[in-house]
């Protein structure tokens, strides 16, 4: 029996369900592997971003690191200048007190009787 194309579709039943069969395959498998290379792209750029924070954030670190060294390091000067001042600084004790009261006393009786 020959099929001609002018035939109904009655007897070409089983050569149209393997063509749609394979076509559907086909297209199915064409849609999972498209998922999967963007799925795989996808997986490449999150592994990429996250190498690129992973080295921002050691040099961040480093940074800190130099932050906290710089503070000490402000913080040791301005304690040698604070520790100068207070040795150029005289450290008054009762006796030059008491002397430095007489002095001042001394200085307005001087200022009241000079005019």
């Amino acid at each position: 029996m020959v099929i001609d194309e002018n035939d109904d579709y009655d007897y070409n039943i089983y050569l149209t369900t393997v063509q749609k069969q394979t076509r559907t395959k086909e297209i199915v498998t064409t849609i999972i592997v498209i998922l999967l290379i963007f799925i795989l792209i996808g997986l490449i750029m999150i592994a990429k971003n996250s190498i690129n924070i992973i080295s921002e954030y050691k040099i961040y670190e480093q940074y800190e690191i130099q932050v906290a060294v710089l503070q000490k390091q402000e913080q040791e000067r301005q304690a040698k200048i604070e520790k100068k001042k207070q040795e150029k600084m005289p450290k008054l004790t009762q006796e030059r007190k008491r002397q430095y009261r007489k002095y001042l006393s001394f200085r307005n009786e001087k200022g009241i009787f000079n005019f």
